[in-house]
């Protein structure tokens, strides 16, 4: 069923969603390399500031932050307090992304900026959880199961298989499902299923 109703999210893409959620990677990582390329800091370094200060905050806030941090070396917008600020110095300051950066959905973002058109762990955030459900959830639903490493790893794997069916990069895949899910209002998908999160 929850293979099913990704499939059903990607297959309802139109032609604009497709291209945008294909590109969606590559234009972030592009936003990468001008950070880094500003900053004299590794691609590495600048995907992992973006990825390491990025719960909590929409892509439009997430890449002018990276910009205010790499110039100031702090963050005006700090969602989840300092502790992601504290990382992205970390990063910063030359320790890997991958031995600071922590969680499924992060640590798979990061990957993804680095390797845009890679097969790694695909992201899975609120609107790809909405997705595999087949309608927008509550907060404290998507928060539940962002909280479980078994539903996060089930939905990778469903993302992953279906990417190998239609034979296209995982993170492209993954990325035209977000455009997508994002704009869902509840009830866009006629035939809902409500799964049991416990």
């Amino acid at each position: 069923m929850t293979v099913e109703n990704l499939r059903v999210t990607f297959d309802e893409a139109s032609s604009a969603e497709v291209v945008d959620g294909a590109q969606w990677y590559p234009n972030a990582q592009r936003e990468a390399q001008r950070i880094a390329s500003n900053f004299h800091i590794t691609i590495e370094q600048a995907c992992g500031i973006i990825a390491a200060i990025s719960p909590g905050m929409n892509w439009d806030e997430n890449i002018p932050q990276a910009w205010e941090f790499c110039l100031n070396g702090s963050l005006s917008f700090l969602p989840y307090g300092h502790l992601n600020e504290v990382k992205a110095k970390r990063i910063r300051n030359g320790e890997s992304p991958l031995d600071v950066l922590g969680g499924p959905k992060v640590t798979a973002f990061y990957a993804a900026l680095l390797h845009p058109a890679g097969n790694t762990k695909a992201v899975v955030d609120r609107h790809i959880i909405n997705a595999w459900h087949g309608y927008r959830l509550t907060g404290d639903e998507q928060k539940k199961i962002m909280d479980s490493k078994r539903i996060m790893a089930e939905i990778q794997a469903d993302i992953e298989y279906l990417a190998a069916e239609y034979d296209i990069p995982v993170h492209a895949y993954q990325a035209i499902l977000w455009v997508v899910a994002r704009s869902w209002t509840r009830g866009r998908i006629k035939d809902q299923t409500r799964l049991e999160l416990n």
